[in-house]
């Protein structure tokens, strides 16, 4: 019996070991915090801002080799879906109930940011530092062009949810979703999201 289980274990010693060198992900941090995360923005390669549930933030100044965690901002125990930072300093966090938050210490201070809606914010977008645009469930899209001291609601013709926004500039952008029924929508706007028209 010893004979035949020992070429057995070293055939699977030798394949675990094979596989093992052939995988491309490296876990970076062992459970740096153990909530769900949902997104993750990035200004360069050694900064990652990446947002979750309970109010999580985390950061990272050096690819992701150590984190900074804070388990809920300002007391926020609910998800955040969204984040999105323009510079190493300055980002957003969006989630539940309309709430978006912004910062300009790279996370390590937080000022809650009024909006005009109840709805969750699932997805933010920002061409500069002043113009962004949020959206999420019930069809809403709303903009910014002061940093996010005002959010306006747009006019998006749908109930449905958007779950992504992008812009390729202050005037063309995209928003996509489940529109008012099961089908998928595409939202396009050539004027910052005055107009959206379904494409």
């Amino acid at each position: 019996m010893k004979f035949i289980l020992t070429p057995f274990c070293l055939f699977f010693v030798f394949i675990s070991l094979t596989v093992a060198q052939q995988t491309s992900w490296q876990q970076v941090s062992p459970l740096p915090q153990g909530n769900p995360l949902s997104a993750i923005s990035m200004v360069d390669a050694n900064n990652v801002f990446v947002c979750g549930t309970s109010g999580t933030f985390m950061s990272s100044t050096n690819g992701g080799e150590s984190w900074y965690v804070d388990n809920n901002i300002n007391g926020f125990v609910d998800q955040f879906f969204a984040i999105y930072f323009v510079s190493n300093q300055v980002g957003w966090v969006a989630g539940e109930g309309g709430t978006i938050f912004k910062t300009t210490d790279a996370g390590r201070s937080w000022t809650l940011q009024e909006t005009p809606t109840p709805a969750d914010i699932l997805s933010l977008y920002f061409t500069s530092a002043t113009t962004g645009w949020a959206c999420g469930t019930f069809g809403i899209i709303l903009k910014t062009t002061d940093g996010g001291l005002n959010w306006t609601s747009q006019t998006s013709g749908t109930t449905g949810a958007l779950f992504s926004i992008n812009f390729v500039s202050a005037s063309m952008g995209w928003a996509v979703g489940t529109g008012n029924g099961a089908n998928g929508i595409i939202l396009r706007t050539t004027n910052g999201g005055t107009n959206w028209q379904t494409q």
